[in-house]
């Protein structure tokens, strides 16, 4: 196979990761970004991790927990996943060689949204037009963090593709999308959209005709 060199990937200097939860960098980029790190490429980069979605109260495989909005549940759950995620990258990319950026909108979870009925993993789906009040809020305050981004020359966002329509993902890419569109030619920035994973391998043929259809 003839394979696009890592170096020849994303050809522009700042890599911006646009990551809706504390586990979406590596789940989403993480092939990516340690390619770099395997052709000793890294150094030719400027990383820097925008999480959006960094108020939690969510810890795998405690349901009862997960209904728990409290301070208390959400310092822990927050203070878990943020120091589990510094850590991997830390160990992916090296301590000190990326910045680290926290929006602090809440969760989901701590929003108390509902898991799409039957799926494997735990996830509630919505798209905009499913959208309540505190959804459309943080996607008008995503959209004005997006026009900062955007601005940006030389700069690559990572983006996540929103297969299956987790709400997190299908808020940051839409806001993302309409900031774009508004801007014009003052958007700068090159747009990268990553298949969010668990959720693509778990895709079935009617969630990848909706991805499909957002693609074209």
């Amino acid at each position: 196979m003839n394979l696009t060199s890592i170096a020849g990937v994303i050809p522009q200097k700042n890599i911006w990761v646009i990551s809706p939860h504390f586990d979406d960098v590596v789940l989403t980029v993480g092939g990516y970004l340690d390619s770099l790190v395997r052709a000793g490429r890294l150094d030719t980069k400027a990383v820097r991790v925008i999480h959006v979605f960094s108020r939690s109260n969510y810890q795998a495989r405690d349901p009862e927990g997960n209904r728990d909005t409290s301070l208390a549940r959400v310092q822990m759950a927050t203070g878990i996943r943020l120091l589990e995620d510094l850590n991997c990258l830390d160990d992916l990319l090296g301590h000190g060689r990326y910045d680290y950026e926290l929006k602090a909108e809440r969760e989901c979870v701590v929003r108390l949204k509902g898991w799409k009925p039957g799926e494997a993993f735990e996830f509630p789906q919505g798209n905009r037009a499913t959208f309540d009040r505190e959804d459309r809020e943080i996607f008008e305050r995503v959209k004005q963090y997006s026009a900062g981004w955007l601005s940006q020359e030389d700069t690559a966002l990572l983006v996540p593709l929103g297969v299956k329509e987790h709400v997190d993902h299908i808020i940051v890419r839409e806001a993302i999308l309409e900031a774009g569109d508004e801007m014009g030619r003052a958007a700068r920035s090159a747009l990268y959209f990553g298949e969010d994973q668990p959720y693509t391998g778990l895709a079935d043929a009617n969630d990848r005709q909706v991805a499909d259809a957002f693609i074209s």
